[in-house]
């Protein structure tokens, strides 16, 4: 039996929530001028909780739904938050392009399928490139 994507990211919220904060204290563009390492954590959590709450129902394209509302607010405050701070758009797009890379190394770990690995990764990515360009959109 398969196990969902959606399922896996959701029992694993800690393991990709410590690969992303090691992956993004450890990249040379980091603005630690701009942001304490405390707020960069306080946000990579509560943007990946809404969206791993989000993608429960299985939505991977519609950030419009209902189940996005939330994503979508802690991408708009952290957009503006950014943008006042003196965060570039690139930058603040960066920062959520980067959960990719946590998201596929738990998902290569905790799946077994070459097929269903290649699947979700693509749902996963188009996913992320849906919320960066909500990121720049707001910043806008």
């Amino acid at each position: 039996m398969k196990i969902s994507a959606a399922k896996i990211l959701s029992d694993k919220y800690e393991e990709i929530f410590d690969n992303w904060i090691k992956q993004q204290l450890k990249d040379t563009s980091l603005r630690e001028d701009l942001m304490s390492n405390e707020d960069l954590e306080k946000e990579s959590g509560e943007l990946l909780k809404s969206i791993l709450t989000a993608i429960r129902k299985d939505n991977y394209t519609d950030v419009n739904a209902p189940e996005f509302e939330k994503a979508n607010e802690v991408l708009a405050g952290i957009s503006l938050s950014r943008a006042r701070n003196g965060f570039s758009p690139r930058e603040t797009a960066h920062f959520v392009f980067s959960l990719k890379y946590a998201f596929s190394a738990v998902l290569e770990k905790h799946l077994t399928d070459g097929k269903q690995l290649f699947a979700e990764m693509v749902r996963l990515n188009k996913l992320v490139d849906t919320l960066a360009l909500v990121t720049i959109e707001t910043f806008i």
